[in-house]
């Protein structure tokens, strides 16, 4: 099982890779206890919000190929419902 460590760790390595690509404003890792919470989401997920859609795009291309524990990793845009359910855990 994972630990809030390894949770953190893979925050860190998906915002260390983002910001390569512009400014964060907000992340957000689901863990377990909020699963139900942002529908389609599941622990482990990441949500990042970078400062413009430019930003966000350009993210999403580069990091596309990625790998994180020999696992390829999904990455996509959102939109704003979606977004605004992320915020409220970001609130919590």
């Amino acid at each position: 099982h994972e630990t809030e460590d390894d949770y953190l760790d893979v925050l860190d390595d998906m915002e260390l890779g983002c910001s390569k690509h512009g400014r964060i404003l907000s992340s957000y890792i689901v863990r377990p206890k909020d699963a139900g919470m942002v529908v389609g989401a599941e622990p482990g997920d990441v949500f990042i919000q970078l400062g413009t859609v430019g930003e966000a795009q350009a993210a999403v291309d580069n990091m596309a190929p990625r790998k994180y524990e020999q696992r390829f990793l999904n990455y996509s845009s959102v939109d704003e419902r979606l977004w605004n359910q992320v915020k409220q855990l970001i609130l919590q």
